[in-house]
């Protein structure tokens, strides 16, 4: 963590795109905006830890809105978010100067937008918050493979045409992780 803070703090915008010393690794995206907090509180943790900590915040509620998704039992729904909440490991991540934070926040962002039930734009939403996912973390192009073939399933069980619908997103995501990787 300290290392990885190093960095950050004495890099510049520009110097943190180029590979990190220490032998640290951290997506860009995550180093740019933790370069952003660190310069608006200087000389401060605070500045360092808030992004995790707003990311474990918004979490909250994206897990939230997943498990309404995925179950309408209230208690079911009221125990998973109390054990989100109270899971160390995630409270822990929450205070720490590393990526791991945001990872589980791109996950749940990625899945949220996913079950949200809308069709007109939602493969052109998940299309370009995947590609600034792709940025954020580097789990995310993991979660996207597995929101593709979980839409090229349905195409083929309901209907070809759920699989022109895959074009868009496909390609901004394989053009975004070409480009970053």
């Amino acid at each position: 963590e300290s290392l990885l803070s190093l960095n950050i703090i004495t890099k510049n915008y520009s110097e943190l795109i180029n590979p990190l010393e220490y032998n640290q690794v951290a997506p860009i995206g995550f180093l740019e905006i933790e370069k952003l907090f660190s310069t608006l509180f200087p000389n401060s943790e605070f500045g360092l830890r808030i992004f995790p900590l707003l990311c474990y915040w918004v979490s909250i509620y994206l897990f939230y809105r997943v498990i309404g998704y995925i179950s309408k039992d209230g208690k079911t729904i009221l125990l998973a978010v109390s054990l989100f909440c109270l899971n160390s490991s995630l409270l822990y991540y929450s205070s720490e100067v590393k990526q791991y934070m945001c990872d589980v926040f791109v996950c749940l962002l990625l899945y949220y937008l996913f079950l949200k039930k809308y069709q007109n734009k939602k493969m052109l939403l998940l299309s370009i918050v995947g590609s600034l996912c792709i940025f954020l973390s580097n789990i995310s192009i993991i979660i996207l493979f597995t929101i593709a073939i979980v839409i090229i399933r349905d195409g083929i069980t309901q209907n070809k045409t759920n699989l022109k619908r895959l074009v868009l997103p496909l390609t901004t995501w394989a053009l975004s992780f070409g480009y970053y990787y």
